[in-house]
């Protein structure tokens, strides 16, 4: 398949995106969240918790409407890493937290936080811890 031929999300292929950027804004007293990889994304709130709790339906349902399909998304972070990196005692003034949705299937590829890990791993550190334990 060569390059011209591939189209990505939003141009005719229908397949959803498995990695989403979500942008936080605060508009007066609003938190809204939005994304640049998604035209009709928007999530918006006067309280941080109840917008952020609803990115990945939002997200889920912008992907459904445009591409038919629905893959369940998950955040990257958790809503208190997220809080933390905006108002945390410890953040870096002016640096934002990245945040994306993913799909839940992808999660642990792009997500290194994430529970999942892969068989292989698993079996890799279960030689390597056997080879040790008989040194």
């Amino acid at each position: 398949m060569t390059i011209d031929s591939q189209t990505e999300y939003g141009r005719g292929n229908g397949a959803p995106p498995s990695r989403v950027r979500i942008a936080h804004h605060m508009v007066g007293d609003v938190h809204v969240f939005t994304s640049p990889d998604l035209d009709d994304f928007q999530v918006a709130d006067h309280d941080l918790e109840t917008a952020f709790a609803a990115i990945p339906h939002e997200v889920c349902a912008v992907v459904a409407d445009e591409c038919g399909q629905h893959p369940p998304y998950v955040l990257t972070l958790t809503y208190r890493e997220y809080s933390r990196a905006l108002y945390g005692v410890h953040r870096e003034p002016g640096a934002s937290a990245a945040l994306h949705a993913v799909m839940e299937k992808h999660a642990h590829i792009v997500d290194p936080k994430a529970d999942y890990v892969p068989p292989a791993r698993l079996r890799r550190q279960a030689l390597l811890q056997g080879m040790r334990g008989s040194d």
